[in-house]
């Protein structure tokens, strides 16, 4: 049997010491480098994450803020077509209320006509009486049929100014939709 001398084998305790613990520092500084790298990583994900965050956040209420000034001038627009169209209807219903208080203090309403269209034979030319208007060219309509016909023009022109102010607010509508976000 071949027995190392005493100092070989110190010698080689001592290399074997040595190389385990070069091992163990290596490995000891090696995952200490790597966890510096990895909490260096880890920091800046966090401050991007948060920066992030906080430009979502301020996005959110930019957004909030032009969808809330977008609903105000939209409140705006909407209320000014209101207005003008109840002012056109209090007037509309005033015209019509003096002009049916006009029919009741026996104002008349005539219509325009041709002579030949009221019979085959042409109305003789008479002379007017003094204070009373003959004119042969208009009729004098009935009461029933001036009320009748006074209040079908106030209900088309009343229909007419609600198909304008939907008009109006679909010209908003469409203003607002087109414009730039």
């Amino acid at each position: 049997m071949n027995v190392l001398p005493g100092k070989t084998t110190a010698i080689l305790l001592s290399s074997a010491a040595l190389f385990t613990a070069g091992l163990w520092l290596g490995h000891r500084l090696t995952r200490d480098h790597y966890q510096g790298i990895i909490a260096r990583q880890a920091l800046r994900f966090t401050e991007e994450r948060r920066k992030l965050n906080e430009a979502a956040a301020q996005a959110w209420i930019d957004a909030e803020r032009k969808v809330l000034s977008a609903e105000r001038q939209k409140e705006k627009e909407l209320s000014k077509i209101d207005h003008q169209y109840q002012q056109e209807l209090q007037h509309a219903k005033a015209q019509n209320a003096r002009t049916l208080a006009d029919l009741d203090t026996a104002r008349r309403l005539y219509i325009g006509i041709r002579p030949a269209a009221c019979s085959g034979r042409r109305l003789p030319a008479t002379s007017s009486t003094s204070g009373v208007d003959h004119d042969p060219t208009r009729a004098e309509l009935s009461e029933q049929a001036a009320r009748f016909l006074v209040q079908l023009a106030f209900e088309s022109d009343q229909a007419v100014r609600q198909l304008t102010a939907c008009q109006n607010v679909v010209r908003a509508d469409r203003e607002v939709q087109a414009s730039p976000r």
